[in-house]
């Protein structure tokens, strides 16, 4: 009969207990169900935990989380946004809806929220916590995405302070490094080049492009045999860079090996066709080499490749140029006037090729357009040798 009545009574303390489970016994569970990977579950559990106390701001943040593992980001940002709108110094919220945003593409706002949890909890520094590891992380990541290098190498380098495990960092930290690195050598910066890419190389030894790139930064700097060496090098690990080859076939041509850094060329061309330098860096190199016949066509290429390739012009004006004159010399006055006229639709301040065709009009008996063609390169001219040359050319038709 005892027995009989210990039933009821247990079941009935059972509903009790199960009636009395609280948002933080759902917060707590959600969170173990979290740390085994149930995502489905734990979502479960944190939306009952809102159920009972809406104003549980960690339900919110972890419900949030959960979504984003998930991938679903919508609902994660939503999740998280509720969260820092019940308390609006939760760092960690700052820092899951950082994330979302990131992985949502939305940069500026993934640094707004990631900013503002490293301010709103700078603790973590102290405590070496890897969550702000992961803001300064992505942070840097964002930024590495915006191609604001200096501030990514600063996030990344802090990231990896306080997580030195953290070992995409380091691959991203590399990429920043070598990224600042190509800023520098557009700005002809080839010291802080070379030191940002010797920091990628430390950071990662198998990244060719650091070795392209530095050896790129030595190349422009005069040491062109060190230049060599990090082509090499990033040649033996990408047998397909053509951008090796062509960067080696620099350092060759000003090594003044003309018919090495044109092996180097052709072999960049064979691997891309498309590569404008590689065609222009030919096309001096040969010019340099005397294969005068083989100067104009590459210059042309790499301006039909890159029409916004002033090198290619400048060069191509200089190729015509010197071809007109060759022409000249050979008293064929008429292509020698075409090739200048060349170069001075390439170049209309080219002082020299106004020259050169006022030359050839002169022995081609067009005295007035010759008298023209002086007085523009007196006009243009700085050099005093040339200007002397274009008033000696008036002074001999003139005499006529």
């Amino acid at each position: 009969m005892r027995k009989l009545i210990l039933i009821p009574l247990i079941i009935c303390l059972t509903l009790l207990m199960i009636g009395c489970t609280t948002a933080l016994d759902h917060l707590q569970q959600g969170d173990i169900y979290r740390d085994q990977g149930q995502w489905d579950a734990a979502i479960t559990e944190y939306s009952k935990a809102v159920e009972l106390d809406p104003q549980l701001a960690e339900a919110y943040n972890n419900r949030g989380l959960a979504y984003y593992e998930m991938e679903e980001l919508d609902l994660a940002i939503s999740d998280l946004t509720e969260a820092i709108k019940l308390d609006p110094t939760y760092a960690e919220a700052y820092n899951n809806r950082g994330l979302a945003y990131y992985e949502m593409e939305e940069l500026d706002l993934a640094i707004s929220d990631l900013t503002e949890a490293i301010k709103l909890d700078p603790q973590y520094a102290a405590e070496l916590d890897p969550l702000l590891a992961m803001a300064y992380d992505k942070r840097g990541r964002a930024y590495t995405e915006m191609e604001e290098w200096s501030l990514a190498i600063t996030d990344l380098n802090k990231a990896i302070e306080l997580d030195p495990d953290m070992a995409n960092a380091y691959h991203q930290l590399a990429l920043a490094y070598c990224q600042r690195g190509w800023v520098y050598i557009g700005k002809s910066q080839w010291d802080l080049a070379t030191t940002d890419f010797s920091r990628t190389i430390e950071l990662d030894p198998e990244f060719a492009m650091a070795y392209c790139g530095r050896g790129l930064a030595y190349t422009w700097n005069g040491q062109y045999d060190l230049g060599i060496a990090d082509f090499n090098k990033a040649i033996e690990l990408d047998p397909e860079y053509a951008m090796a080859y062509c960067g080696r076939g620099v350092a060759y041509t000003c090594k003044e090996q003309y018919d090495l850094g044109i092996a180097d060329f052709n072999k960049a061309i064979e691997l891309d066709p498309e590569f404008a330098d590689a065609y222009y860096w030919r096309g001096v190199t040969y010019k340099r080499n005397g294969q005068r016949e083989l100067v104009i066509a590459d210059l042309n290429k790499a301006i039909e490749l890159d029409p916004e390739f002033a090198d290619a012009y400048y060069s191509l004006a200089e190729a015509y140029l010197s071809r007109g004159w060759a022409y000249l010399g050979n008293g064929q006055y008429d292509l020698a006037t075409a090739d200048f006229n060349k170069a001075i639709e390439l170049d209309p301040e080219y002082a020299d090729a106004y020259f050169g065709r006022g030359t050839a009009y002169g022995f081609n008996g067009q005295r007035e357009l010759a008298i023209a063609d002086f007085n523009k390169t007196i006009e243009l001219s700085s050099d005093p040798d040339l200007t002397q040359a274009a008033r000696a050319g008036l002074e001999w038709l003139e005499g006529e």
